[in-house]
């Protein structure tokens, strides 16, 4: 199988999708698989066994976002599936256009997230949920959420973007 993992921080960057992804990428490797990774990065990232493709982060916000999805469409033409750990409107994009399917590994909200850097809600993800952070957190929720919405082969353990697609959508994967 022909796999792209998408992910938004990669090694050495810290923090769980820097570690999960380069997990799943050498395990899918060592069986087989053929893997490639889109990321962004500081400085182009060490060499792997399998090929991994980072657009800078020196690009400014917008740039950067079309440039990874252009990136992730590209790459996801030649795959079977996209697994993404991040980025997600951008894999979901990409993955969209190549129509190839994709797996998120969802970890947290990204729009709680957004909304919490942004100062706009200080309670917890419950509080943000149940319409916490005014009119710019309900805009954050929606769009934090459409790229979840497009397969009905999605597999989540959180209530929360379930809750908006229907039960029955959340117990597949694909």
């Amino acid at each position: 199988m022909r796999v792209l993992i998408v992910s938004g921080i990669w090694p050495p960057d810290v923090g769980g999708p820097a570690s999960h992804a380069p997990d799943v990428a050498q395990f899918l490797h060592d069986r087989g698989h053929e893997v490639e990774v889109v990321t962004t990065a500081d400085a182009p990232p060490a060499e792997e066994a399998y090929r991994v493709m980072a657009v800078p982060r020196r690009h400014r916000v917008g740039v950067r976002h079309y440039r990874g999805a252009a990136l992730v469409h590209h790459r996801a033409r030649k795959a079977d599936v996209v697994y993404t750990t991040g980025m997600f409107g951008r894999s979901a994009f990409g993955a969209t256009l190549a129509r190839k399917p994709y797996v998120v590994k969802l970890t947290a909200d990204p729009a709680f997230e957004r909304s919490r850097r942004r100062g706009l809600v200080g309670g917890d993800v419950e509080d943000f949920q149940r319409g916490g952070g005014g009119p710019v957190g309900f805009v954050l929720r929606r769009l934090g959420r459409s790229p979840l919405q497009r397969r009905p082969g999605t597999t989540n353990w959180s209530p929360y973007p379930a809750s908006h697609r229907g039960r029955d959508h959340y117990e597949r994967l694909f």
